[in-house]
């Protein structure tokens, strides 16, 4: 058990990812000794009891900043082929 904390410590410190989880989620694991036992036998228990933790209202929030970031990237490309396209009715015109 050791083993799996010290390599979760060393995979946070050297800002690496473990396959199984992510920084966030390594966090957490090591704040609880209990999940951090768990996570070398069943790996897929842990993270299914954290997802369980993250409330719904959480989960709501996070998927409406992603909806929005996709909209401003949306919004961006789309200015900017208005404005390209704009140049070429121009450069037509004349």
């Amino acid at each position: 058990m050791d083993s799996l904390i010290g390599k979760l410590q060393d995979a946070m410190t050297n800002n690496t990812s473990s396959s199984e989880f992510n920084s966030a989620e390594m966090k957490k694991i090591l704040a609880y000794k209990k999940l951090a036992e768990m996570a070398e036998t069943d790996p897929k228990r842990v993270k299914r009891i954290l997802a369980n933790r993250q409330s719904a209202a959480a989960r709501s929030k996070e998927k409406k900043l992603r909806y929005i970031s996709e909209l401003e990237n949306k919004v961006q490309a789309l200015q900017t082929e208005a404005s390209i396209v704009s140049e070429q009715l121009n450069s037509l015109q004349l």
